[in-house]
């Protein structure tokens, strides 16, 4: 097997948000050195729901211009979902901190491949898992911007327009 396949690419450590009163996580100036992006989150939000489903924009663009399909197993609810013509993409769903148990915590990953290119349509993929009390879960997502753009600006935040409860974690790499 060639080497290349054995040996890990490296993640940079690009920057680390932490919470605190915001309802968007928002990296205006990514870097265009890498190959890929890498964020991993710990979160959940103030909405008062049972879940929050989290979105992201690229370069800020809200306009219906993200498609997206997935699949949700879990306790409450099993099947796939997808959506097109949306003005921000679903990575993922957050406890929105039903009857304040702020003990309850959603984490996942989220990809953004050869996100630097201007030669094809930006996607992404990206699994989460929560357990709100209510009911627990993993999804897998994966989308796509229907326009062609390099993304040089990464926002993510709840659909609910909720805030992200202090503390949740953002974590942003650079795969080389």
């Amino acid at each position: 097997m060639p080497a290349a396949f054995l040996v890990p690419t490296s993640l940079e450590l690009l920057d680390d948000i932490t919470c605190n009163g915001t309802t968007v996580v928002d990296w205006p100036n990514l870097p265009q050195g890498y190959k890929h992006l890498f964020v991993v989150w710990n979160c959940n939000t103030q909405s008062g729901a049972g879940a929050d489903v989290l979105m992201l924009a690229f370069n800020a663009d809200r306009t219906a211009s993200y498609g997206y399909a997935g699949y949700f197993g879990g306790s409450v609810a099993v099947g796939p979902f997808s959506a097109a013509a949306q003005g921000q993409g679903r990575f993922g769903v957050a406890p929105g901190v039903p009857g304040g148990a702020t003990f309850v915590w959603a984490s996942g990953q989220l990809w953004l491949p050869d996100y630097s290119s201007a030669l094809h349509r930006q996607s992404w993929l990206s699994t989460s898992w929560r357990n709100d009390g209510g009911g627990f879960g993993m999804e897998m997502v994966g989308g796509d911007k229907l326009t062609i753009a390099a993304v040089s600006r990464l926002q993510l935040f709840a659909a609910s327009g909720a805030q992200l409860t202090n503390g949740s974690r953002f974590t942003l790499y650079g795969v080389r």
